[in-house]
C-alpha cells in the first residue's frame, strides 16, 4: 500500500490504548467515555443469547484493501458495524464520513465522547447489518469486504459482526465504542449467577480496536513508548496494547483491532512493553470459580491514543455497564443490578427488537434456541477454508505469496499488491502454516502458525531483508 504523504521524523503517536476500548468510567462526567451499545434501553448488552462475534480492522494509504468478517456454518448474522478512526478531524461529516464498503456507499455518523487527545482524534460508526446478513448468509467462513477509498483523515476502518447461532452456549457480547477517557477507564460485567467456569463450552475473550496507534515496528511486537494498560479484575492483563497490526506504519494507515487471524494468547509478560499483543485477549486465566463479576480497567499513559471500540464476549449471563456502581449514590440504580438468573428455556434474553441510537442502529433479534445439554461439549465447526491477511513493512506492496503446509508448497499467488490469500484444502490433522510474502524491496516477511483441529497456536513472523546497499536487518516476532 502507498503511504500517505509523511515526511521527516513525523511523529505517529500510538492509539494503542484500545486496549481500553472495553472501558468506559462510569457515570460521571467526562469528554471522553465509550457508551454501551445497546439495541433497546433495557437491553442487558449489545446481545444476550446464542452466538458469537467477529473483528477485524484495516488501515491503509489506497484504496483496495479488505476488512473481513468470520462468520461459523449455521449462523444468522443479527448486527453489523462499520467504524471509522480519525486523527485531525474535528468533524466527520458528508465529506469525509463517507465509506465505500464493498461498493455500498455508506456514511459514518460521528460518535459522541471522543478523546480528542493531542491530534484531533475521532471516530464514528454506520449500521451495516443488512449489507453484511446478505452477503455472508449462513456463514462458514471467512467473508471479504472491499473498501474502496480513503477519506481524508481516516486512520483506519473496523468490523463487528454479531451472529446467533444455535450450537453455541449462551453469550453476553457487549460492544463500547466512542472515546475512552485515556486517564482510566472501566467497565463492569455482573452476572446473575455465580460464574461457573467447568460450564460446557465456557469462554471469555475481548477484542479492543485503537486508531492512531504507532509502536514502531510492524506485526503484534511491542514497541514501547506509547501504550496502553488493562487490568482484568485487579489483575494485569496487557502494558502494550496498540501499534499499527492491521495498517501500515504511516500517518492515514495507524490502527489495530484484535480479531480475524489474531491470537488468544495472552501477552508473556503482562507486566512489560515487550513480546507480543495482538490485541484479542483471552480472560479466562483472570477468572475465578464463583465469580460475580468481571470488571476491566485501562489507561493509556501515553495521552494520544484514540480508544475507539471494545468488544467482549463471556459465556454468562450479565449485564454490561460503564457505571462505577462502588459508589453508593448509584447502588439502587437498574444498571448496578445482576441480571435475573435464565430460567432453562429462556435461550437468552433481554436485548431482543430493534431501536435507534445517535450513531447508527441496529435491529437486532437473539437467538432462542436451547443451550446444548449440560455435560455435551460445544463442538466447532472446521470449515477446511484458510484466509490469511498479509502484512508488509511501510510504504512496500506483496507481490508474491509462498503457502506450505507441513513443508509441502500448497499454493503461489503473484500480483501487484496482494492483501490477503485464501487456501481451501489443507490436512485434517494437526500441520504447520509457513507463509512468505515476497515484497517490491526483495525482502520477505515469513509467517509461521501451527494448527490442531480449531484450535490455532501463536504466530511467529521474522523479516528476511534483502541485503542490497545498506539494508537495515530487523528480526520480527
Amino acid at each position: 500500500m502507498k503511504a500517505r504523504s509523511t515526511t521527516g521524523a513525523l511523529r505517529l503517536l500510538t492509539t494503542a490504548a484500545l486496549a481500553v476500548a472495553l472501558l468506559l468510567a462510569g457515570g460521571a462526567v467526562a469528554q471522553a467515555k465509550l457508551a454501551l451499545l445497546k439495541p433497546t434501553p433495557d437491553s442487558l448488552a449489545t446481545f444476550s443469547g446464542n452466538g458469537g462475534y467477529s473483528a477485524d480492522g484495516l488501515g491503509q494509504n489506497e484504496p483496495g484493501g479488505t476488512v473481513q468478517a468470520e462468520v461459523p456454518g449455521g449462523s444468522t448474522v443479527v448486527q453489523a458495524y462499520l467504524y471509522g478512526t480519525y486523527s485531525s478531524t474535528d468533524t466527520i461529516d458528508n465529506t469525509n464520513g463517507v465509506i465505500d464498503f464493498d461498493g455500498t456507499m455508506v456514511q459514518l455518523t460521528q460518535l459522541p465522547d471522543v478523546a480528542p487527545g493531542c491530534c484531533g482524534l475521532n471516530a464514528g460508526r454506520a449500521d451495516v447489518t443488512s449489507q453484511v446478513a446478505a452477503k455472508v448468509g449462513g456463514g462458514g467462513g471467512i467473508t471479504d469486504f472491499a473498501i474502496n477509498n480513503d477519506p481524508s483523515g481516516l486512520e483506519g476502518v473496523g468490523l463487528v459482526v454479531i451472529y446467533s447461532n444455535p450450537n453455541s452456549p449462551e453469550k453476553t457480547i457487549a460492544v463500547l465504542d466512542g472515546g475512552a477517557e485515556q486517564t482510566g477507564d472501566s467497565v463492569t460485567f455482573l452476572f446473575g449467577s455465580p460464574l461457573d467456569l467447568s460450564a460446557p463450552g465456557f469462554g471469555a475473550i475481548m477484542s479492543l480496536g485503537s486508531g492512531f496507534s504507532f509502536q514502531g515496528v510492524d506485526g503484534h511486537a511491542c514497541g514501547g513508548g506509547q501504550f496502553s494498560t488493562v487490568d482484568v479484575n485487579a489483575q494485569r492483563l496487557t502494558s502494550c496494547a496498540g501499534n499499527y497490526d492491521d495498517g501500515v506504519g504511516n500517518n492515514g494507515g495507524l490502527i489495530t483491532v484484535g480479531g480475524v487471524g489474531d491470537s488468544t494468547d495472552n501477552p508473556a509478560d503482562p507486566n512489560t512493553q515487550s513480546g507480543e499483543d495482538d490485541e484479542l485477549y483471552n480472560l479466562v486465566p483472570l477468572l475465578h470459580q464463583g465469580d460475580q463479576q468481571l470488571k476491566i480497567d485501562t489507561s493509556n499513559p501515553s495521552g494520544d491514543d484514540n480508544l475507539f471500540l471494545a468488544v467482549v464476549d463471556i459465556t454468562a449471563r450479565a449485564r454490561a455497564t460503564t457505571i462505577d456502581c462502588s459508589d453508593p449514590a448509584n447502588a439502587g440504580k437498574i444498571d448496578c443490578q445482576p441480571p435475573p438468573a435464565a430460567t432453562p428455556a429462556s435461550g437468552g434474553s433481554g436485548s431482543s427488537g430493534s431501536s435507534g441510537t445517535s450513531a447508527g442502529t441496529s435491529t437486532q433479534s437473539t437467538a432462542t434456541a436451547a443451550a446444548p445439554p449440560a455435560g455435551v461439549a460445544v463442538s466447532c465447526t472446521d470449515n477446511r477454508r484458510f484466509t490469511f491477511k498479509l502484512h508488509h513493512a511501510p510504504g512496500q506492496r506483496v507481490l508474491q505469496v509462498d503457502i506450505t503446509a507441513n513443508g509441502k508448497r500448497v499454493k503461489t499467488v503473484k500480483g501487484r499488491n496482494l492483501t490477503t490469500v485464501t487456501i481451501d484444502t489443507l490436512p485434517q490433522e494437526t500441520f504447520t502454516v509457513k507463509i512468505t510474502a515476497l515484497q517490491q524491496s526483495g525482502s520477505k516477511l515469513v509467517s509461521t502458525r501451527t494448527y490442531s483441529g480449531c484450535d490455532k497456536g501463536k504466530p511467529t513472523t521474522r523479516a528476511v531483508h534483502h541485503r542490497r546497499g545498506s539494508s537495515k536487518g530487523k528480526t520480527g516476532k
